[in-house]
């Protein structure tokens, strides 16, 4: 199916005269791109090794990974395309175009060995990070003939507690924008409650929260950083998960969390452990705590760009 994208016949705006209320911000809205995702599987091995490096250098930076064999993933590809909605179709894209592109851009991959298969890995470590440009590259290339269309960014998960996400940065810098997320889970007990009010006052702002319960909290970590050419990884795993395990999962887990926190929202919850954990990282490097408490509650801090008093601001993509 071929798209659209003839900007002669989208509809112009009424006179001021005929104008309905709220019709012009109607009319600006619907000129507006929107975003549409689609999510795509495959599976496919790996190993990490780098050429650059002897094989105690290798094992000192890849630990567990670096292997004879390697080991594999069932990866998750998601790909977030921007656009006009097309005046004919009523579609920024026909999803299953979208489909056809993503099958396109993995199937060099899908139950590759990529160290050995796939041209482009034999000289370069196929991290995630680096798994994540080839595949934003191929992408990208195979939107270039839909030219009102956009790709925003892609996210690839390694497993289902590790994931990288790329965007796209201004000309001038080199390469895309990395993030890398590592999500732990904290099995802990709280309640909800202000100590200045009375009992009656809690239960009546809190509800059911004020009583103690407890949660399997993932608190998702995200990291940004330049990529480093040799490792191919933004940030060392281990030491990550030396972090988050020493800073989140020792101290909280299994634990009453108002005995540590003076304040167990979940609001409270995300930006106490940024100015926990910020600290432990390198100037800029912590981007965003993400605390999930249920399936449907989901909290974050700090928002993008937005400096916190004694920690760098990261970058906001562009």
């Amino acid at each position: 199916m071929t798209l659209l994208h003839d900007q002669t016949q989208t509809t112009q705006p009424k006179s001021a005269a005929n104008t309905q209320p709220g019709t012009a911000l109607t009319t600006t809205i619907e000129n507006q791109p929107m975003v549409i995702a689609r999510r795509l599987r495959f599976s496919a091995a790996h190993l990490y090794n780098s050429q650059s490096l002897s094989e105690k250098e290798n094992l000192e930076t890849f630990g567990a990974c670096y292997s004879r064999y390697g080991h594999g993933h069932n990866y998750v590809l998601e790909a977030f395309v921007s656009g006009p909605i097309d005046p004919i179709t009523r579609l920024v894209m026909n999803i299953a175009d979208l489909d056809r592109i993503l099958k396109n851009a993995v199937e060099p991959l899908d139950h590759h060995h990529l160290n050995y298969d796939v041209l482009e890995f034999r000289d370069i470590v196929p991290t995630t990070e680096n798994i994540g440009a080839y595949l934003r590259q191929r992408i990208a290339a195979l939107l270039v003939p839909h030219t009102a269309l956009k790709l925003e960014r892609i996210r690839l998960f390694e497993t289902e507690d590790l994931w990288v996400e790329l965007t796209e940065r201004p000309p001038v810098a080199s390469g895309p924008r990395f993030e890398l997320t590592r999500e732990v889970v904290i099995r802990s007990i709280h309640h909800l409650e202000n100590t200045q009010l009375t009992p009656e006052q809690n239960r009546e702002i809190y509800g059911i929260c004020y009583g103690k319960h407890g949660h399997n909290y993932r608190i998702q970590v995200t990291v940004v950083a330049e990529l480093d050419p040799v490792s191919g990884m933004i940030f060392d795993r281990d030491r990550l998960d030396r972090i988050l395990d020493a800073s989140v999962v020792t101290p909280l887990d299994g634990m009453n969390l108002n005995e540590i926190f003076p304040n167990t929202s979940c609001e409270a919850l995300a930006r106490s452990l940024f100015l926990r954990i910020a600290p432990v990282f390198p100037p800029g490097v912590l981007c965003r705590i993400g605390v999930q408490e249920t399936l449907k509650n989901y909290f974050e801090f700090p928002p993008s760009g937005v400096e916190v008093a004694g920690v760098p601001a990261t970058d906001s993509p562009s």
